[in-house]
């Protein structure tokens, strides 16, 4: 309890509340009963710029402060309650027993931290299955963290059972301290990697996480088991998808074989491929994929693909074939899922009226022309550059090219462009009253290329480099967007013209905050072709940061005060306040919209001050 008064002038509150409360039988019998520290801030004992710091502090919403005024903090240096120790009609705040019920009402906050408190797991059991990597233990001190420091020890044991785990074989041994410091609660967590267990013989295994008390330790346990029991099972084997679109120009079609959901036994599957009516278009492919015991995850088979399948300027049009999976061997007891999935090769290339597909040399053609509109349309799949030739071969007529915008081409030998498309954009060749060819060249992939950090990355600073890589060929503008959770919107805040760019990235929120971004190209081709290309978002993740403040009172004499029955300083954290100043110096009237609670805003200074109830991130709007 944080007591600011002043001794040096007649003060008839200041006197009452001494004489009601301090010099009373009922203030000292409580004290007796009560673990709590009084601290005395006495303006005629401390300068007068020490002085304005306690002031600003504890103000009211008019810049003064007016006193006795009594600030209760916790152990935790949280301010739990702030009041003026006066009579105001409805409590006697004067008088020791509206005082000290005051006192005992804020005391019973479910976040106040009195005594060494409980310490426990928060659990006593969980069941996890072999197939994750490691096992997560929570410990938790509560009820309590001012008395001192805290350690306990934390350790595994296999137990008695019959199926007991054994460490080294079905988990890795563990011996670990967990600490509190003194004024510190909360939880703590304790990671019991597993093993693969490739001798499993039995579909689950338990051991055990125990919990005692370190040298000099004080808090009273809670639960000091943990059983832990580890399911084994043969899982799930099959495809990731049913389906699968494979587009023209490609070398291959990748399939997906997944086993989840357990690892008990060796499980093996056989793959086969099926013909539908893409016969002509790929290789067949028999081969078994092997899971051992304990092992769990994907495998993927690469079916080769041929023909016009190879050629991105093809006009395939839904060709099917088929990957089916079956058991290889009787003895299998995973349970199969998707076990049929259909493979369609799709061309990005289609034609109407006279333009037909010469599949030996790769091109398509007009040959002879019946006086029909013929358009030729090719879309892109993702964003990039195509480069195609193409030409006349009868004079007269017109041969043109919609980009968007339309660009025609007159002459009789081959011209070669290179153009800029969005994904979702098409080219289409138009074609009247003459013969032309167009041969499609190559695709280009325009793609943004993360350098750093990694997608998923969890930062422990709050600056970070954001880097990235565009094509070098090209021309290329980039913008970097991004997002800050709770807000969802990326927003741009960068542009560059290098092959290579870093940006770096200061995160001013506390606590754990997941941003996101991503990188935007502006890329440019033949015929003024520009298209904007969305590169993938990728994540960080700022893990909250323990950050103290501690405020150290002024020295002040020991005998300041002849009432104070426990005289000492404790540390406590400073409430927040961040002035707004005036731009122009004039009066200005403040007001402020979405501060989080337990902050209110000083209409006339600018001064936002308090303590927040809870922790979190808040978006508020200050108006002038």
């Amino acid at each position: 309890l944080v007591a600011i008064v002043d001794s040096g002038v007649a003060s008839a509150t200041t006197e009452a509340w001494v004489r009601g409360v301090l010099m009373s039988e009922e203030w000292q019998d409580w004290l007796d009963s009560t673990n709590i520290l009084l601290v005395w801030w006495d303006r005629a004992k401390i300068s007068r710029a020490q002085w304005d710091k306690v002031a600003f502090l504890f103000a009211s919403g008019e810049g003064g402060i007016v006193l006795p005024q009594m600030v209760l903090f916790d152990t935790n240096g949280l301010k739990v309650d702030q009041f003026l120790a006066v009579n105001n009609g409805d409590n006697n705040l004067s008088s020791a027993g509206d005082f000290i019920d005051r006192l005992d009402e804020a005391m019973e906050w479910d976040g106040l931290q009195i005594g060494p408190g409980w310490v426990g797991f928060t659990d006593p059991a969980q069941t996890v299955s072999a197939t994750t990597n490691a096992v997560t233990v929570t410990v938790k001190r509560w009820g309590g963290a001012s008395e001192g420091a805290q350690t306990f020890r934390v350790f595994t044991v296999s137990g008695s059972e019959t199926n007991a785990a054994v460490a080294g074989i079905h988990y890795k041994s563990v011996n670990a301290s967990v600490s509190w410091a003194a004024g510190e609660s909360g939880e703590k967590t304790v990671i019991v990697p597993l093993l693969d267990g490739a001798d499993v013989i039995v579909t689950q295994r338990v051991f055990h996480v125990r919990l005692e008390k370190g040298a000099g330790t004080t808090a009273k346990l809670g639960t000091t088991n943990h059983t832990v029991t580890v399911d084994y099972a043969p899982g799930v084997i099959g495809f990731t998808t049913n389906a699968l679109t494979v587009y023209a120009g490609s070398d291959y079609a990748e399939v997906t074989v997944r086993r989840s959901g357990g690892v008990l036994g060796k499980q093996t599957v056989t793959l086969k491929t099926h013909a539908g009516t893409a016969a002509a278009y790929f290789k067949t492919v028999t081969t078994n994929l092997v899971w051992a015991s304990g092992e769990l995850g994907d495998k993927q088979v690469r079916i080769p693909l041929q023909g016009d399948a190879l050629d991105f300027g093809a006009p395939l049009t839904g060709q099917v074939f088929y990957a089916v999976l079956s058991p290889a061997a009787t003895n299998m007891t995973a349970r199969l899922s998707i076990t049929n999935q259909v493979i369609t090769l799709q061309g990005s290339a289609s034609s109407a009226g006279d333009w037909k597909y010469d599949s030996s040399n790769g091109v398509w053609r007009v040959a002879s022309n019946t006086s029909q509109a013929s358009a030729l349309t090719w879309g892109a799949r993702e964003g990039g550059w195509l480069t195609f030739a193409w030409h006349k071969i009868t004079s007269g007529g017109t041969l043109a090219a919609a980009l968007p915008g339309v660009v025609t081409n007159t002459a009789v030998t081959d011209v070669t462009n290179r153009v800029a498309l969005a994904q979702g954009t098409n080219v289409v060749w138009m074609l009247t009253n003459c013969t032309a060819t167009v041969k499609l060249l190559r695709w280009e992939s325009a793609q943004v290329q993360l350098r750093a950090p990694a997608d998923g990355f969890s930062a422990t600073n709050k600056i970070v480099t954001l880097s990235w890589e565009v094509p070098s060929d090209s021309v290329v503008t980039s913008y970097l967007y991004y997002a800050q959770s709770p807000d969802p919107m990326p927003m741009q805040q960068h542009v560059g013209v290098a092959v290579t760019n870093q940006v770096s990235y200061t995160n001013a929120t506390p606590g754990a905050v997941e941003f996101k971004w991503h990188v935007e190209m502006d890329i440019h081709g033949d015929l003024q072709t520009t298209a904007r290309v969305v590169g993938p978002t990728w994540s960080i993740n700022f893990l909250k940061r323990k950050e103290v403040s501690v405020a150290t009172p002024p020295p002040v004499a020991a005998s300041a005060s002849p009432n104070i029955v426990l005289y000492q300083y404790v540390p406590a954290r400073i409430p927040m306040a961040e002035r707004l100043k005036a731009v122009h110096g004039a009066a200005r009237r403040y007001t402020a919209k979405g501060l989080p609670r337990g902050l209110k805003i000083d209409a006339s200074t600018g001064i936002i001050a308090g303590t927040p109830k809870r922790a979190g991130t808040f978006r508020a709007t200050v108006k002038t």
